[in-house]
C-alpha cells in the first residue's frame, strides 16, 4: 500500500510489532498512517491463504464453545448485548430490514427476526453456517455476491467486529452504497486501539489479533474512511463489556496465570470507566454512519 485508504496520505510510521499467538506465531509489524492513524498489518496473508489462521479453538465467533471461563463470559455477554445492539440502531431509525454481513453463527439475525425485523445475514465461514443452520434453522449467504441485490434495499446494514477482516474495503463500502435505502444506517463495531487497555498490553493486546486483523481503527481514521465513501457518522457507543473480554485474552497471551485474571478485570474495568463518558475511548466502538 502506497497511500492511506482513509485519507490519501502517503506517509506510514511502524505502530507497534506483535505476532500470531494462536496459531503460527509469526511475527508481524503493524504500521499508522501519520496523518489519520488508520493502522495496518504488514504482509498480512491474502484472501486465498488466511484461512488456516482462522483454525483454532479460541475463535469464538464461529463456534458456540462454552469450555473455560473466558468462553462463558463470552457467551453471557453476547446474550446481553443483542438487545443492546438493536437499541443502538433503534435511536436512530426505526428500521423493517437490515442486512447482518459477518454474521458468525446467526444470533443477532435471529434476535431480529424474533423482534418482526427482516433479517438476512452473510457469513463466509461454512462452520459457522452449520451452526446457524443447526441451532436456528437459518440459512446464511456464503457472500454479498450470492444474491441480485439490485432490486432489494435495507433500512440498515451492520458489521459487528467485522470489517477488520474484511481484504476489500473500497469495494464492501461501494456495495454499502448500493445496497442501503436513501438515509440508511451503516453500524459497524470495531476494536480501538487508542483505548487504555491496548495502550496497557501493547504488543499483547488480544484484539490486534494478528494476521487475521487486516486493519486497525482510530476513531479518527474510521469517521475519515466512512465519510470519504460516502457516509456522515451520526453517533459512536461503547461496547461496554469487551475491556474484559479483551484483557483475559491478552492475559492468556501474556501466559500470567491466575493473577492475570484478577489483573484482567482491574485493567478491563480502568479501560470501561475511562470510556463512561467519552464512548471514543472504549476498548471496542460501535459508529453509527448515514448514507449521504
Amino acid at each position: 500500500m502506497n497511500t492511506c485508504i482513509a485519507c490519501g496520505n502517503d506517509k506510514f510510521e511502524l505502530l507497534l510489532k506483535s505476532k500470531d499467538f494462536c496459531v503460527s506465531k509469526e511475527d508481524f509489524n503493524i504500521v499508522k498512517c501519520t496523518n489519520c492513524g488508520f493502522a495496518l498489518t504488514e504482509n498480512a496473508p491474502d484472501e486465498k491463504h488466511i484461512g488456516s489462521y482462522y483454525e483454532h479453538e479460541d475463535y469464538i465467533s464461529h463456534s458456540d464453545t462454552s469450555k473455560g471461563l473466558i468462553f462463558k463470559i463470552y457467551h453471557w455477554v453476547r446474550n446481553i448485548m443483542l438487545k443492546r445492539k438493536l437499541g443502538y440502531i433503534r435511536k436512530h431509525k426505526n428500521i423493517q430490514s437490515l442486512l447482518d454481513v459477518g454474521a458468525g453463527t446467526a444470533y443477532f439475525v435471529n434476535y431480529l427476526r424474533e423482534s418482526g425485523i427482516e433479517a438476512i445475514g452473510v457469513e463466509p465461514d461454512s462452520g459457522a453456517r452449520k451452526q446457524a443452520k443447526d441451532n436456528f434453522n437459518i440459512d446464511l449467504l456464503e457472500g454479498l455476491t450470492q444474491v441480485d441485490f439490485s432490486q432489494r434495499k435495507f433500512d440498515a446494514i451492520s458489521m459487528w467486529h467485522v470489517l477488520e477482516h474484511v481484504h476489500q474495503l473500497d469495494e464492501y463500502f461501494l456495495n454499502f452504497n448500493s445496497f442501503l435505502k436513501e438515509n440508511g444506517l451503516l453500524v459497524i463495531a470495531v476494536p480501538n486501539y487508542t483505548s487504555l487497555d491496548a495502550n496497557y498490553y501493547k504488543e499483547f493486546w488480544a484484539a490486534y489479533d494478528l494476521p487475521k486483523h487486516l486493519w486497525h481503527f482510530s476513531p479518527q481514521s474510521l469517521k475519515t474512511l466512512a465519510e470519504n465513501h460516502g457516509f456522515q457518522h451520526l453517533k459512536s457507543y461503547a461496547m461496554p463489556y469487551d475491556s474484559y473480554y479483551i484483557s483475559l485474552l491478552s492475559e492468556k497471551h501474556k501466559a500470567t496465570g491466575v493473577f492475570g485474571k484478577l489483573r484482567a478485570m482491574i485493567i478491563g474495568e480502568l479501560s470501561y470507566l475511562n470510556a463512561f463518558f467519552q464512548s471514543e475511548k472504549a476498548s471496542s466502538v460501535v459508529y453509527v454512519f448515514q448514507k449521504k
